[in-house]
């Protein structure tokens, strides 16, 4: 019912996106593709969730047989956020304290030999942005950057339709470039870090991280009661 009200709503706006974006959710059940279908959305754009190995465009068999194509958005559904308007490596000093900030450069350099051999045809999805930043200002400056520093590319502030719609003509062009089918549901409890190619299980990151927060806490208790014996002393 809210799906279909919110429709309704879109079209006073220009009309809806029928793309069933769903970022950050940890998994997916083998109903989606059939329930989609029923709302006439045919084309996912997802992230986690996802087998190692998946490529940036496949086909996704539901339970019932349904299928519809999906994106997967390697790297995050903020893959490209924040990107530099400087073009080599800088230095950045806040509050008295030096950070080292990746250029453009080396951030091309990055995407481009890590993610390469995950991309479907020659179209690639970058999401410049996340839902807990600004927005760039500098967008228009760094793509015309982008496409100086790496000149056999295009860049294009584009929508999910069109980035869907390019890769969708690509394989239709070349009866060569079949897609995997992944079938049924996708809960794949691997999350695989593009920074430093380590595998862990999201149960692994979570209990690190209570790991390291007991360390410090203990830690800052060991340091409490030295500052108190010297005190006493």
């Amino acid at each position: 019912r809210n799906l279909i009200l919110g429709f309704r709503e879109a079209e006073r706006f220009g009309g809806a996106m029928k793309v069933c974006y769903l970022p950050d959710c940890f998994g997916f059940n083998s109903q989606l593709p059939q329930i989609a279908t029923g709302f006439d959305i045919h084309d996912f754009v997802v992230w986690r969730g996802m087998p190692k190995g998946t490529r940036t465009a496949f086909r996704w068999r539901g339970a019932d047989g349904t299928e519809s194509f999906a994106f997967y958005m390697y790297g995050s559904y903020g893959n490209a956020r924040a990107l530099p308007l400087k073009v080599d490596d800088y230095e950045e000093t806040i509050d008295g304290t030096t950070f080292h900030r990746r250029g453009l450069r080396s951030w091309l350099a990055d995407l481009l030999g890590k993610f390469g051999a995950r991309v479907v045809g020659n179209n690639f999805l970058l999401m410049e942005g996340i839902d807990h930043q600004y927005a760039n200002a500098n967008l228009p400056e760094i793509m015309a950057t982008i496409e100086r520093l790496a000149p056999e590319t295009e860049t294009r502030h584009s929508s999910f339709e069109e980035y869907i719609a390019s890769v969708k003509a690509e394989v239709s062009a070349d009866p060569a470039m079949e897609l995997e089918v992944l079938e049924g549901e996708l809960r794949s409890r691997k999350y695989t870090s593009t920074k430093t190619n380590s595998e862990q299980t999201i149960w692994e990151i979570r209990v690190n991280s209570i790991l390291k927060l007991d360390r410090a806490a203990k830690a800052a208790t060991e340091d409490d009661e030295g500052n108190s014996g010297e005190e006493a002393a």
